[in-house]
């Protein structure tokens, strides 16, 4: 799906106030140890995914919060051994390697100016994620609570995109109160279209949606997410 790639990078670099979360997956290391593929699935040499993935994000450099790594390009560090990351190269190239991460990352956002009274501040964590598609949104409703004040987890892995909002009981002892915290678990979309890997592991075919939110300037903090 290399057409919707680059719409969605230019979708994102014309777009005011858009920014991106690349959440694993970028590069597909097909070896020996790997799942339902080989080396000779893989089109494109390692360097020149490299050089791809650098040149397909080099316009949207300024508007990636954070990279994570996914189990594809952990596939590497297999044979590597542990810390050779080839994503942390292409952050490198692009000079954003404060924003790489190796397994998750967590997000502190504020919407509005300094001196708003509705500012609000957001927490995001994002992890690559590792279950099954049906289980995706349960166990990240599990993990993400082990991390209070979170309000959106996203995930990837399962291709599928998936949303659901849940609701938290938070006893507010300054004020004497119970109130109720919302939480939103987000399994974002692929760019994988019909292919070898895809038909030999009986994946379903991935939705074309992009999975997006809208992070809004309220004292109470709403997020409103899009497939």
């Amino acid at each position: 799906m290399y057409k919707e790639i680059k719409d969605t990078i230019n979708m994102i670099k014309n777009t005011p106030n858009m920014y991106v979360i690349l959440n694993g997956d970028i590069l597909d290391w097909g070896i020996i140890v790997s799942k339902n593929l080989g080396v000779i699935d893989n089109k494109m040499t390692p360097m020149e995914q490299i050089q791809t993935a650098i040149e397909i994000l080099r316009p949207i450099k300024d508007r990636i919060l954070l990279v994570n790594n996914g189990n594809h390009e952990g596939r590497l560090e297999k044979v590597s051994g542990e810390g050779f990351s080839p994503l942390m190269l292409v952050c490198s190239e692009l000079g954003i390697t404060e924003k790489y991460r190796n397994n998750m990352g967590i997000l502190k956002i504020k919407i509005g100016k300094r001196e708003d009274r509705e500012r609000a501040s957001y927490v995001i964590i994002a992890h690559h994620g590792k279950t099954s598609a049906e289980n995706a949104t349960k166990k990240g409703h599990d993990f993400a609570n082990e991390f209070e004040g979170c309000d959106l987890l996203l995930l990837s892995h399962t291709h599928a995109p998936r949303i659901a909002k849940y609701s938290k009981k938070v006893i507010d002892t300054h004020n004497n109160n119970v109130i109720n915290k919302e939480l939103t678990v987000a399994v974002t979309n692929s760019f994988l279209d019909d292919c070898d890997y895809s038909l030999k592991s009986m994946y379903a075919g991935t939705s074309k949606s992009l999975v997006t939110f809208d992070l809004l300037k309220s004292k109470n903090k709403k997020i409103i997410a899009h497939i």
